[in-house]
């Protein structure tokens, strides 16, 4: 113990550049992961503020879906923000066909696209542009692929410009059946057509006609109306075709209800004037 004391104090300057070498070292380590603690903060930052542009950021889809008997198109924003800018490119482009069998009318005819053809500026979040494309057959007929292939390109409040690709892929509708079912709209006219109805019966305007008869009887009796009408019809018929042959005869005075008293009659032969 006293050796290594001794030997300290004889060699007092290698140790004090030893410790200040060993202190700088240590010094620089912690420098260094202090400085890459900060790097990794930075970038977990950047991909935090990337993450939520991501997720608040506009996204424009385009779709055909089948709203029997005629397909539509769809641009839908799915995103949180509102999409400036909407360009869509597709190839075959995108087309309203109209026109033949079982359309009226059945002339042939194809239109652009509004939106199509020149965009969109703006486009709210959750909104949705449609327009008809034509009946299945239509469309068969102009684009036998039935493929419809490009990009929707956009850009949001930021200006960040963003691209999607488009991928429509009909062949799914060929040779299937489909259940239709009643719209929103069918249902909204129904109960346009009872408030109306309602409002007659509560205003007077129409008066319920109220059966309290069973339906065999009413039918029976029905029946009954129209064999008799029918009879009626022909029987007079039957005399009219019967004055066309035989000629109008001329009234019975003796029936008519005119007494003699009220015809003049004439003056007898050789009566004094």
């Amino acid at each position: 113990m006293n050796t290594a004391i001794e030997w300290c104090n004889s060699n007092q300057g290698i140790l004090m550049v030893l410790l200040t070498f060993l202190y700088v070292f240590a010094t620089f380590i912690l420098v260094y992961m202090a400085h890459r603690g900060n790097i990794l903060t930075e970038k977990s930052i950047r991909d935090l503020a990337k993450l939520e542009q991501e997720r608040l950021r506009p996204l424009v889809e385009v779709r055909v879906e089948l709203d029997s008997p005629v397909l539509v198109v769809h641009v839908t924003n799915q995103g949180q923000t509102p999409a400036y800018g909407i360009r869509i490119q597709t190839q075959p482009v995108i087309r309203s066909l109209w026109g033949g069998k079982g359309c009226y009318p059945e002339a042939k005819t194809e239109r652009d696209i509004g939106f199509i053809v020149h965009g969109l500026a703006s486009l709210g979040a959750g909104c949705t542009v449609s327009a008809v494309l034509g009946t299945f057959p239509r469309v068969e007929e102009v684009c036998p692929d039935l493929r419809f292939s490009g990009t929707v390109a956009f850009r949001s409040a930021t200006g960040t410009e963003h691209c999607s690709p488009v991928d429509i892929d009909l062949r799914y509708l060929k040779a299937t059946r489909r259940i239709s079912r009643k719209s929103i709209h069918d249902v909204a006219n129904q109960l346009e057509q009872i408030s109306r109805e309602l409002g007659h019966l509560g205003s007077g305007f129409r008066k319920p006609h109220v059966i309290i008869q069973s339906i065999a009887d009413k039918r029976a009796e029905d029946e009954a109306a129209m064999s008799e009408a029918l009879e009626r019809l022909e029987q007079t018929a039957i005399d009219q075709e019967t004055q066309k042959d035989g000629g109008v005869s001329p009234p019975d005075l003796g029936t008519s209800g005119v007494s003699d008293s009220e015809h003049p009659r004439k003056p007898e032969s050789g009566a004094d004037s």
